[in-house]
């Protein structure tokens, strides 16, 4: 029931705003809500959580109609799609009239880097192992390593600027669950 208070509330906080953004909004509080169900606790219940405070701060944003159909996918995490989707095509997530607008998506963009270090971090701690993550996605590796040498010199975006290797994390990142049992099955070996 208190699930359910929250996407009201949500809805009731972008009423104002675009169909796309609202149905992102209900897309991530409707995976809350089976999370909670689920009694999740870890890094994608994070992720949903900041995107969440992240979009209802922005009330102009007005998402693509395109993207919100591919990020509020059933079967897939929203949190991730959204994330994902946005650090890969950030110049298309957005329809863009106003000044205002465009603040607010350049806000929202600039939160996914740091985002997706905390999520990779995040996943890598509920790992069996130290390792597990990066060994089995050796692009975990590579981001962690420029964030923490590289955060404070570089922009974001050149962090983050090979989408082809951007792209193959995001992949192995959907295969979250099959690495965690391979390095569970690693232990008892």
């Amino acid at each position: 029931m208190l699930i359910n208070k929250l996407i009201g509330i949500l809805l009731i906080l972008t009423w104002s705003t675009s169909f796309a953004q609202v149905r992102l909004l209900s897309c991530l509080g409707q995976e809350e809500a089976q999370l909670y169900k689920q009694k999740a606790n870890g890094a994608l219940l994070k992720l949903n959580q900041s995107l969440v405070n992240t979009l209802v701060n922005s009330p102009d944003l007005k998402l693509t109609e395109n993207f919100s159909k591919v990020i509020c996918k059933p079967n897939r995490s929203s949190a991730e799609q959204t994330l994902f989707y946005g650090l890969l095509y950030s110049h298309e997530l957005f329809q863009i009239t106003n000044s205002k607008e465009k603040r607010q998506a350049k806000y929202f963009l600039s939160t996914l880097p740091l985002l997706l270090f905390n999520y990779i971090s995040q996943l890598q701690a509920e790992m069996p192992t130290a390792h597990c993550l990066e060994r089995a996605i050796p692009e975990v590796a590579y981001y962690l390593e420029r964030f923490k040498y590289l955060e404070t010199e570089l922009p974001a975006s050149t962090l983050l600027s090979d989408r082809s290797k951007l792209m193959r994390l995001m992949k192995k990142l959907r295969h979250k669950k099959e690495i965690y049992v391979k390095c569970s099955k690693r232990i008892t070996k």
